[in-house]
């Protein structure tokens, strides 16, 4: 990595990003910290208008071409430091306008990098789940499938060489200079992108005081919340199965499936009556974060079936509001969080074990997990990660 000294007190910093809801709170945070410095350059929505961000001085909207053009280099020409919230293919073609001065700070999301790890972790999907998803593929056959046959068969091969392509963040990666990762998946990635010789600096993307807080000070009660979305990753099918049977008396399972896949949501719903019936509650339409909140706080126990890094937000949330969480122990999160000194339930025993009951933390353990979770996710501790960033620089 190249030496660096102190930024200038006036910088100028310019953020790429898309619309997503979880960026409003970091522009607030990056603003605490570098106050009148920020610029932000939005990729404009595939469909409507913004609907996170509001449009206007600082924040500009760009189309994904522009980004991939020399059109953007106008935008970015006088930045100090350039951050990347989440590194797309057009993010990447921004960042080889930048001047060899400015610095580089990518904020990986997961979906940027997540692939490059296949070969580090446990297939994503858990054979049940592996074995609904075959049966979800659109049926063959079919006219209009016959009908295109000839045209798929001449387009396959370049369609098949464009999804296989690897992530954006290959080819940028040796313009980092500064990149923010869960610590094990940090690990995995410098050992497999060997070019990524970027700082690994840790910027949250929440707080405690703007995200977990919200709502009930508690999640207390028999019922018990799984997964985080309808999204496979979720593992939902083996989780339905072991926990048929260990909901404590006068609970209620809580399955979020309002966010992802509504044909997958449909069919674990499904299957969630079928082994649950009144006990089994999805939530399968938009609630406002309020009504979320206040929904969950009947929870006193959290499974998150993933075998890789999601739903760090709900984790966390669960943690400082004293839920006894369950995670898998080959999913990333769960070494992550026990290095921290948290106290976590494993999933396996479950598995392994169909009399173990679900298991409540003592009140020792909810205190020391809801202080481990503050002093990590303070909100002035992550503003301070966001000014040390001054440190990194030419």
């Amino acid at each position: 990595m190249r030496a660096r000294s102190p930024l200038k007190p006036a910088m100028k910093v310019i953020h790429l990003s898309r619309d997503e809801k979880f960026l409003p709170l970091m522009q607030a945070l990056f603003e605490e910290a570098f106050a009148g410095a920020n610029r932000w350059l939005v990729e404009r929505p595939r469909r409507g208008g913004l609907r996170f961000f509001s449009a206007g001085e600082p924040v500009r909207v760009r189309s994904s071409w522009c980004f991939r053009t020399r059109c953007i280099a106008n935008d970015i020409a006088d930045a100090d430091c350039v951050v990347v919230h989440g590194m797309t293919r057009p993010f990447a073609h921004a960042l080889r306008h930048v001047r060899p001065e400015c610095l580089v700070v990518w904020i990986g999301w997961g979906f940027d990098y997540m692939r490059l790890l296949d070969g580090c972790l446990q297939p994503l999907h858990l054979p049940a789940t592996a074995a609904l998803l075959g049966h979800l593929q659109p049926a063959k056959g079919g006219a209009v499938r016959r009908w295109l046959a000839p045209w798929m068969a001449r387009t396959g091969a370049f369609f098949a060489q464009a999804t296989q392509r690897p992530p954006a963040l290959v080819s940028i990666a040796p313009r980092i200079d500064v990149f923010s990762a869960n610590p094990a998946d940090a690990r995995m990635l410098l050992s497999v992108l060997p070019q990524l010789r970027g700082r690994h600096h840790i910027i949250p993307s929440f707080t405690v005081e703007d995200s977990f807080s919200q709502g009930p000070r508690e999640m207390a009660g028999p019922d018990v919340l799984l997964g985080n979305s309808a999204t496979s990753s979720n593992n939902h099918v083996e989780a339905l199965e072991w926990l048929r049977t260990r909901v404590p008396a006068g609970g209620r399972l809580i399955v979020p499936l309002n966010y992802g896949n509504a044909r997958y949501a449909r069919a674990v719903a499904e299957a969630g009556r079928a082994a649950l019936g009144e006990r089994f509650e999805p939530l399968l339409d938009w609630m406002p974060l309020a009504d979320y909140n206040q929904r969950i706080g009947r929870c006193g126990f959290v499974v998150m079936n993933h075998r890789r890094q999601q739903a760090m937000g709900n984790i966390s949330t669960a943690l400082y509001k004293g839920a006894a969480v369950y995670l898998r122990r080959d999913n990333p999160l769960f070494a992550f969080f026990t290095d921290l000194g948290v106290t976590l339930r494993a999933v396996e025993p479950l598995q392994d074990d169909p009399a173990l009951p679900l298991q409540p933390l003592d009140p020792a353990d909810r205190e020391r997990n809801r202080e481990l979770i503050e002093a990590r996710y303070g909100r002035q501790r992550v503003v301070a990660a966001i000014r040390a960033l001054e440190g990194f620089r030419v």
